[in-house]
């Protein structure tokens, strides 16, 4: 084989491999798709997105209306694919895709939900999806001040509740809401500018905020997020 047709056929199989990945819709099957959507005092929420999704490539979607109801008809792909329902959340992203999940919402007002179901052999189906309640959505500053003349030796870490939900749409009354965790990552010390983050996660929830003072017991912190916008400095 010459170096042309070498590179012809890399280039197909490289192709071929591209196109063998591309979820695979079924033609002759639909899905039915309904709900209604409320806010945390059972109040109906207009315009939500919700969209059924396979790897980021949208079958289907709609918007709640004034009643906070939705119904639609999807499309549907090979089972082996796996299925999601994203209910205020972006289109153009898969539900895992940075560890910073609130920013993939669509309506930073509120929270967001994603439904998966990954059975392989999945019959047609319709996924009434009930009341699907949406949190207001909340947000937590953290300032970090280099206190001058200490010389400290602080790692830290945060742990908090995701802004949004995982729901298991084969498993009864299942609901993560993914679980958040900083590792003892940061090493304040003496030479760490002051600064400041930003928690993306649920009103009502709780920031667990934990660190070690120069190699003495770790100290824990409960920052609960009582309004959207919330602060905490922390001194070192």
């Amino acid at each position: 084989m010459n170096r042309k047709h070498l590179i012809q056929f890399l280039l197909l199989g490289v192709l071929f491999l591209l196109q063998s990945c591309d979820p695979q819709i079924m033609d002759d099957r639909r899905i039915l798709v309904k709900g209604n959507i409320v806010d945390s005092e059972n109040n109906p929420v207009a315009n939500i997105a919700v969209r059924c999704q396979t790897y980021g490539l949208v079958l289907g979607e709609a918007r709640s209306d004034a009643n906070g109801q939705f119904q639609f008809t999807s499309l549907d792909a090979e089972s082996y694919n796996g299925l999601n329902i994203m209910v205020n959340m972006k289109s153009n992203d898969y539900y895992y895709e940075d560890g910073h999940s609130y920013d993939l919402t669509e309506n930073l007002a509120y929270s967001a939900k994603q439904y998966f179901d990954n059975f392989t052999n999945r019959p047609a189906k319709t996924y009434n999806l009930g009341q699907i309640k949406l949190n207001d959505a909340a947000q937590l500053t953290v300032f970090f001040n280099n206190i001058p003349g200490d010389n400290n030796n602080v790692p830290y870490k945060m742990e908090y509740d995701s802004a949004i939900c995982q729901i298991d749409l084969n498993v009864p009354n299942s609901e993560d809401c993914n679980y958040e965790e900083y590792n003892y990552y940061q090493q304040l010390d003496i030479n760490t500018a002051n600064f400041q983050t930003n928690i993306k996660s649920q009103l009502g929830s709780t920031v667990i905020f934990k660190y070690i003072l120069n190699n003495e017991p770790e100290q824990t912190i409960s920052i609960p997020l009582t309004n959207t916008e919330n602060t905490y400095v922390f001194e070192y």
